[in-house]
């Protein structure tokens, strides 16, 4: 009998970082929530499902009991806090060597990209840490304490300017004065908006567009209103903590706080790779006759490395077959990596997806209340140059569904009636938004995008935590 799979996110991303989540599982298994020993990544024509055995989502969940003790939890904090400074560090090292047109295959260089994959390695293994299963019982024990979702919501909602509104107050400011230098030191210091894009160029050209819409007194209130609504939450949690009186209290709800506002600046630091990297794989492919999109997308970083010391590249065919199917497994301790037919054969082998026609109504966890009904959006790509397409396609009652949601979607997010999640627990990038343009929120139910399709009308009830179909549309799905 084949063993029962949790499916832990779906997105249109890289190979690199499929590689990164299972080496995270091999040489940093002494970080909190990386327990598991049983992985299983697949990538059709780029867009990602990774799943995780029921058995080892549970060890995950088991693990993340160690954050239930304040001590450790704020070492884990300020451990998080060092691993992103250092990332940052060596990635912008590197970007520095790239620009001075320093010798890709010399001995400084080769070094310090070791540095900078060695720091990475780090930023997917503390993505765990902040995951929804590693706090799980943190959140738990938060909620029985507080008996009322309402004032959960509330406790475990950050009050610092988190990652997206700092972006709008540096936008501001270029918009201010735009020159050439502020917009490129704008795009380097959010390159997280830019993942997936495969020209620095049209990056930049987005950029350019994104200032040239910016209406400096609108965008000056819109960061009023954030700092207000921060200020007002922060009166509401005073006034929660006061009532309630208990340390524990205090303690889970800052845990939870910071953990979403870093898991947003971890998220930025694996997202921002490709644009800030661009010039080496605009090298790369040009060294080894490649498109730079299949550099990004479907090299390994240790193939990089490699590349980087012996010049070795992969085969072209062997490329081509990553682009259209692959399959990592670890199993183990080791990571095994399928591409094709042979991968798609693997995944019929090892793992049995769960069918969902039968299902009326389904169930995730809350992150921010309310009940609408609505029309199904699938989003399945955060490439911000399908933006204006996929904005255009929002209805006045439209519904996003989402693998897990992105910066690059906040716009989009803006107009959606409600948002509904494969992936994430409190500290997720999609309850923050949902708190902050007030919308129904229901995360982390795994099988959303597999459920439901583009055109279905449903009903999420936000404050039970249940997706209804109210009726099916009789197209295709996106997904």
């Amino acid at each position: 009998m084949k063993e029962e799979w949790e499916q832990m996110f779906t997105a249109e991303q890289p190979l690199f970082k499929q590689h990164c989540q299972c080496e995270r599982l091999v040489k940093h298994r002494d970080k909190i929530g990386n327990v598991a020993s049983k992985y299983l990544v697949y990538s059709e024509k780029g867009t990602v499902r990774a799943f995780l055995t029921k058995k080892h989502y549970t060890l995950i969940q088991e693990n993340g009991k160690k954050l239930l003790d304040k001590n450790i939890a704020m070492q884990t904090i300020e451990e998080i806090k060092q691993a992103i400074a250092s990332f940052q560090n060596a990635e912008t090292n590197l970007r520095s060597l790239l620009v001075e047109n320093s010798p890709s295959h010399g001995k400084e260089f080769v070094e310090n990209y070791q540095k900078f994959d060695t720091e990475l390695l780090k930023i997917f293994a503390y993505l765990l840490t902040t995951w929804e299963a590693t706090v799980h019982y943190t959140e738990e024990e938060l909620r029985q304490k507080l008996a009322s979702e309402e004032k959960f919501i509330t406790l475990t909602t950050p009050t610092e300017p988190d990652l997206l509104l700092r972006e709008k107050m540096s936008l501001l400011e270029v918009a201010r004065s735009p020159t050439e230098e502020k917009i490129k030191k704008h795009t380097l210091d959010y390159a997280l908006l830019y993942c997936n894009i495969d020209s620095e160029k049209e990056a930049f050209q987005l950029a350019e567009t994104k200032l040239n819409a910016v209406s400096i007194p609108e965008l000056q209130k819109e960061i009023e209103n954030s700092l207000a609504k921060l200020e007002k939450t922060k009166a509401k949690q005073r006034q929660i903590l006061k009532e309630v009186n208990s340390e524990d209290v205090e303690s889970l709800a800052f845990t939870l706080q910071q953990f979403s506002l870093l898991r947003l600046e971890l998220k930025a630091c694996w997202q921002g790779v490709h644009y800030y990297l661009f010039p080496l794989f605009e090298q790369i492919a040009a060294e080894t006759s490649s498109t730079i999109r299949d550099v990004m997308m479907f090299w390994t970083s240790s193939e990089i490395l490699n590349f980087l010391q012996n010049s070795i590249a992969p085969r072209k065919g062997e490329v081509e077959e990553r682009a259209d199917f692959y399959l990592l497994l670890l199993s183990d301790g080791k990571i095994q990596f399928y591409t094709g037919e042979k991968a798609r054969k693997v995944k019929d082998e090892v793992f049995e997806e769960l069918s969902t026609a039968h299902l009326t109504e389904f169930k995730g966890a809350i992150a921010n209340l309310g009940i609408v009904r609505g029309v199904v959006k699938l989003l399945k790509t955060d490439d911000l140059r399908l933006a204006g397409k996929n904005l255009s396609e929002m209805k006045e009652n439209s519904v996003l569904v989402v693998g897990m949601t992105n910066p690059n979607m906040v716009q989009i997010a803006r107009k959606a009636i409600a948002i509904v999640t494969d992936e994430g627990g409190v500290t997720c990038h999609a309850a923050i938004i949902s708190r902050e343009f007030n919308i129904p929120c229901i995360i982390g139910t795994k099988i959303a995008t597999q459920v439901l399709k583009d055109g279905d009308e449903v009903e999420v009830d936000a404050n039970a935590g249940v997706i209804r179909i109210l009726k099916r549309n009789s197209g295709p799905s996106e997904i």
